[in-house]
This record gives structure tokens, C-alpha cells and sequence, in this order.
């Protein structure tokens, strides 16, 4: 944490020196966190496509190194879903291989989602024996109406 005083303090001077007025901590603090994160790109950009492959793994290392140190930025609820994030990630990228990337009602590979098969909207579960993939056509036909011959067992 020194560290990161004497970087500040070092800012400061240097912001002070380049704007010759009074230079608030908020900008400071702004300056020093572009800095930090100029640096930690080449690292980064070593892990970013883990996990849900769009950078959540590098977020959620970002947001536990903030709560670890006691600071609460984000709720624990928002944290969570981080987490929630990449397994519905996971999820979704498993129905599209089960489903080899086509559509269950007509076999396009246009506009392809994830289509509950018994609606959420209806006490449907999103687990993978519950969800196919449609193109946005026919998963618009659909809505939330339930086929027939589907339980929610």
C-alpha cells in the first residue's frame, strides 16, 4: 500500500506541475487507475478469453482483489452474478453443441438463442435438459407457450 502512496504523492506533483492549479484527489485517483490499467494490459490480455471468453475472468479477479482488500465497490449480490455470468455463459455454449449449432424447429444457423424448452416464465428451470436452441424466428412463434407433450418434471 506504500507503494501505491508513493505513486500517488508522485502524481500529484507531476499533475500540479502540468496544470499549474490545485489538482483534486479525484483526479488523481483517475489518473493513477488509467495508469494501472495501461500496465496490466499485456497480462491481461494473456487470460481474457477464459471463462465466458469476454473478459469476465479478468473482471472477476479485479473484483475480488478490491473485496479482498475491503472495499465493497461492488454489492456482493452484483459480485455474485459475475459468477453467474460465466455459467450461463458455460450453459449456453453446451446447448449449442448439443444442438450442433442449428435451430430444433426448422436447422437454421441464423440468429441462433436459447430457447427454454418449458418457459421460465412458467417455473421452467434453466438446466440443459430444459433449453434448445432456435433461430429468433421460430423462437419468436414460440414465446412462452408451452408445447404439447412438455411437463415440467
Amino acid at each position: 500500500m506504500n507503494k501505491y502512496k508513493n505513486m500517488e504523492d508522485q502524481r500529484i506533483k507531476i499533475l500540479a506541475q502540468e496544470c499549474g492549479d490545485w489538482v483534486s484527489e479525484q483526479e488523481v485517483a483517475i489518473e493513477t487507475i488509467e495508469i494501472l490499467a495501461k500496465q496490466m494490459i499485456p497480462y491481461a490480455c494473456k487470460v481474457w478469453d477464459w471463462g465466458d471468453g469476454e473478459g469476465g475472468y479478468v473482471t472477476r479477479l479485479i473484483a475480488k482483489a478490491f473485496l479482498d482488500a475491503g472495499f465493497n465497490y461492488l454489492g456482493q449480490r452484483e459480485f455474485n452474478s459475475l459468477s453467474k455470468s460465466r455459467q450461463v455463459a458455460k450453459l449456453r455454449r453446451q446447448v449449442l453443441e448439443r444442438d450442433a449449432y442449428r435451430c430444433q424447429k426448422c436447422g437454421d444457423w441464423h440468429d441462433l438463442q436459447i430457447d427454454h424448452i418449458y418457459p421460465a416464465s412458467k417455473g421452467g428451470k434453466t438446466v440443459i435438459e430444459n433449453l434448445q436452441v432456435l433461430c429468433g424466428a421460430c423462437n419468436g412463434k414460440k414465446a412462452a407457450k408451452v408445447e404439447c407433450g412438455v411437463s415440467n418434471g
